[in-house]
């Protein structure tokens, strides 16, 4: 019988200079990684990875779905996350409403993945809603779990 081989690579990069230690940084990094052609028409949920300086490895686009939402899978989430040796996590999804209040869905897919998270040491720093007029931060409103 056989079977395939797993082969785990990694090679640390870092995509920008700065440190991202607040909400604002993490928004204007996010968009430059957006087609804002289709920002307005369809939710996309995206993860900003970052090293254990909060220096960002790269931005991962989970998933992208229609005008209402959009499915996230947290267990290829955590397998990318593992994969990379990312130590700290922000996570971001657009609202194509224009609405900055994080709904029920959003709240409880916050919690989810902060516990998985816990589960591996990996710290989510914040959760932020984008939308063109501005942005909306879970750690910013105290509401990170």
């Amino acid at each position: 019988m056989n079977i395939a081989q797993i082969q785990v690579s990694y090679q640390s990069k870092t995509i920008g200079q700065e440190k991202v230690n607040n909400a604002e940084l993490a928004y204007n990094l996010f968009l430059k990684y957006w087609d804002m052609q289709v920002f307005d028409l369809k939710e996309e949920f995206k993860v900003l990875l970052l090293n254990r300086s909060n220096y960002p490895l790269g931005i991962y686009t989970l998933s992208m779905g229609g005008n209402h939402g959009t499915v996230v899978d947290i267990r290829i989430l955590m397998g990318v996350l593992l994969k990379s040796v990312t130590t700290g996590i922000i996570l971001c999804h657009n609202h194509p409403s224009g609405g900055l209040n994080p709904s029920t869905a959003d709240n409880k897919i916050t919690e989810q993945i902060n516990s998985a998270c816990k589960m591996f040491n990996i710290v989510l720093l914040d959760h932020v809603i984008a939308t063109r007029n501005g942005f909306y931060s879970y750690a910013e409103d105290g509401q990170l779990f």
